[in-house]
């Protein structure tokens, strides 16, 4: 199995610890590309100052039943004395077994006992030292990361520590959150420095006092001090380097990126649940950053992989050319499996209240479709389609976007004679909104986080829960870094009276946890589906006790719809190379074409996207939890629902059939999916699973009666 392998001295053996005999299949084989196939703060309530209390998701304090003990490594110090490298009980306990599976994996790569193994034409195969943990959103890549550094912090091969000092470099808003994970996981045994002062001087003074503080191991800093201030770590001794957030270092030239590259340790460790955000030269920065020459230099890799990768996925492509598409991404998810883990959500359902998804398609109102029509047949808007100006479409397209949330949002003579009530500002999509809040208020105890990527949308949102008396927290770019982890910690407090949390997707998308609510809305899409995903998974995390709703909003026939498809495109990539190397349906289906579209409005259709599936559902329809398997990413595996008909969920029930001032239906169309772990899901795998370990025993019987080639059964064997 490429999970095991030596550590020189040649009598130093890797012993596998005796959780690694109870690992489940699916858990033991789900790494890159490589696994089995299954089917301004605002607010009207109180701020507390909680930057010393106890997190909302600290850990359980009751009894818990005894963890197995889990050994990363059993072997023999360079003098012949027996030794051994257990990860501390007080983190196991907390370990799910994915967790405790991850932590195995980092710890081989960062610990150089792992192996790259390389095509020939690349060289020899080198050593493993660093390592992407691609987990998606919510299943616990701080914890892995913390539970790997502690143990490097006091564990070593010669019975000393591997790290005398790490950095933990993440976005400005979750260095706090760092510090409050390290304290509430390790009990304050590992002191910090976090370093999130606006203050020059008071960033050098914390740089430098780091460097000789013998307490502190672990400095936690955002990617912008370290770029600006990296030169003054150069003579402290950092082994290990942990990057939260690391899409943000796609592109391998920027800046941050280099500073992250002079320092002197080759351990690195990158997390990220969204590893590939729009092409693959930005994976191929992350891979790089994480073990130079892996995917050798970039020429090469453009030619070799890159390149007839996406030829391959072309519409148009040969059988030839997708053959050969194939084949180069095999070969290049065989190198990656060997230093990047990537498990999907998936294994959430196991352990977390079920989730439901709507995705949620308005009819424009008459004032934003004439609008609508009037930028797109404006001379300037026309000159622009024509010149296919990249930069100048773009303020177009931010137009026609502010637009579908609200005409107010964009300055034209039509929009100021509009009344400035917000009942009365034209918006469907703001009516049907505030029916899915006022209706959640009224009938139960739910809290909401509602999301856009505008503040000026946000504005509009706080005047409407200000005028309907509701108490809000609001997190966007004008939030100081000090103020926005009390905003969280105050928010999922469990009896907080707070309704509402108000967040731009811009400031707060990423790492943020608050589970305090339990439906979310998000407003409007994004060109990167990376950042809606990050978005999307704030309340379905860790610590999550109640029913799950998300609702994602879109105005039909517009650009957001068209968006949304591209979306799906760029998405359909990340699955290729970080999943399982297949694409579904829905995906496969989408062309270029169809995405080019984008300064068209189409006004005869109940849902664009929909009509691009080409459904063959015998019955395009369904309930909620109609559909059959849980493939959140498989708009085709969704229930359907014709204006919003068979949707059985309350909430959503009153505000999809609500009526605007005209008597008209503000829904046209929902996709919904619930997701939800199920006993038969259970047998379905274990029935796979027997069927496996049986076909196991047949090619055994087979191979012991001479009656098959040997290669072909050392394939078979490989491949169970």
């Amino acid at each position: 199995m490429p999970m095991f392998g030596t550590i020189k001295p040649e009598d130093q053996q890797r012993y596998v610890g005796p959780f690694w005999s109870d690992r489940t299949k699916e858990c033991r084989t789900r790494t890159l590309g490589a696994r089995i196939r299954r089917s301004s703060y605002a607010c009207t309530a109180p701020i507390e100052d909680s930057d010393n209390k106890t997190p909302a998701t600290a850990p359980y304090n009751g009894e818990r039943p005894e963890a197995a003990p889990l050994v990363l490594w059993e072997g023999c110090t360079s003098n012949g004395t027996a030794h051994k490298i257990i990860v501390d009980p007080m983190l196991t306990e907390y370990l799910r077994q994915h967790q405790r599976d991850g932590v195995q994996f980092v710890f081989d790569c960062l610990t150089g006992i792992k192996k790259l193994n390389l095509p020939p034409s690349f060289g020899n195969s080198q050593e493993v030292t660093g390592c992407l943990l691609a987990d998606d959103m919510g299943l616990g890549k701080t914890l892995q990361s913390i539970t790997v550094l502690w143990t490097l912090l006091n564990q070593g091969f010669q019975k000393r520590a591997t790290v005398r000092k790490a950095i933990v470099v993440c976005p400005a808003s979750l260095v706090k959150n760092w510090a409050s994970e390290l304290e509430k996981w390790l009990k304050g045994r590992c002191k910090s420095t976090p370093v999130a002062e606006s203050s020059r001087d008071a960033v050098i003074s914390l740089y430098e006092s780091f460097k000789w503080n013998q307490t502190s191991k672990v400095l936690i800093t955002s990617y912008e001090c370290l770029r600006l201030h990296v030169g003054r770590l150069k003579d402290c001794p950092i082994d290990l380097v942990i990057c939260d957030e690391a899409h943000r270092l796609k592109n391998d030239k920027a800046k941050i990126a280099a500073a992250i590259g002079e320092i002197s340790t080759k351990r690195r460790l990158l997390l990220s649940g969204t590893p590939i955000q729009n092409d693959l030269e930005e994976f191929y920065s992350l891979a790089s950053l994480c073990i130079p020459s892996a995917l050798t230099d970039p020429t090469k890799f453009r030619k070799y992989f890159s390149n007839p990768i996406m030829i391959g996925r072309e519409p148009s492509a040969t059988p030839s050319e997708q053959k050969k598409a194939e084949e180069r991404l095999n070969e290049m998810q065989k190198i990656c499996n060997e230093f990047i883990l990537r498990r999907t959500n998936e294994l959430l359902a196991k352990v977390l209240p079920p989730k439901i998804v709507f995705a949620v398609f308005c009819k424009l109102t008459e004032v934003q479709e004439k609008q609508y029509h009037e930028i797109l047949s404006s001379t300037a808007c026309v000159k622009v389609m024509n010149a296919s100006n990249g930069k100048q479409a773009l303020s177009h397209i931010q137009k026609l976007m502010k637009l579908c949330n609200h005409p107010s949002l964009i300055a034209t003579s039509s929009t100021n004679s509009c009344s400035s009530s917000p009942s009365r500002r034209g918006s469907r999509r703001i009516a049907n909104r505030k029916l899915l809040v006022l209706a959640a208020k009224a009938s139960s105890t739910d809290r909401f986080v509602i999301i856009s990527n505008f503040t000026q949308t946000l504005d509009l949102i706080e005047d409407m829960l200000r005028r309907l008396g509701l108490a809000f927290f609001r997190l966007d770019g004008a939030t100081s870094i000090k103020k926005r982890h009390a905003l969280v910690t105050q928010f999922n407090v469990p009896n907080s009276n707070t309704f509402a949390f108000l967040l731009s997707s811009k400031a707060g998308g990423c790492g943020i946890n608050l589970i305090g609510a339990n439906r979310l809305v998000m407003f409007d899409p994004d060109w990167n589906p990376a950042n809606d995903k990050q978005a999307l998974a704030r309340i379905w995390r860790d610590g999550q006790k109640k029913h799950c709703y998300v609702y994602r909003l879109f105005s039909t026939g517009t650009i957001e719809e068209k968006i949304f498809q591209r979306q799906l495109s760029k998405d359909s990539l990340s699955s290729m190379v970080v999943t399982d190397g297949e694409t579904s349906g829905l995906k496969d289906c989408m062309e270029k074409e169809d995405l080019r579209e984008l300064f068209q409005l189409n006004v005869n259709t109940l849902c664009e996207t929909h009509d691009l599936l080409r459904c063959k559902k015998v019955e395009c329809g369904g309930t909620e939890k109609s559909c059959k398997e849980m493939n959140e990413g498989d708009l085709l595996s969704w229930a359907h629902h014709a204006k919003g008909e068979n949707v059985t969920e309350p909430i959503s029930m009153q505000a999809i059939h609500s009526a605007d001032s005209n008597a008209e239906q503000v829904v046209s169309f929902v996709m919904s999916i619930w997701i939800e772990y199920k006993e038969e899901t259970k047998k379905e795998s274990n029935v796979k699973e027997r069927d496996v370990e049986e076909k196991a025993i047949e090619d055994s019987d087979v191979e012991e009666m001479g009656i098959e080639d040997n290669d072909v059964e050392m394939e078979d064997a490989s491949q169970v």
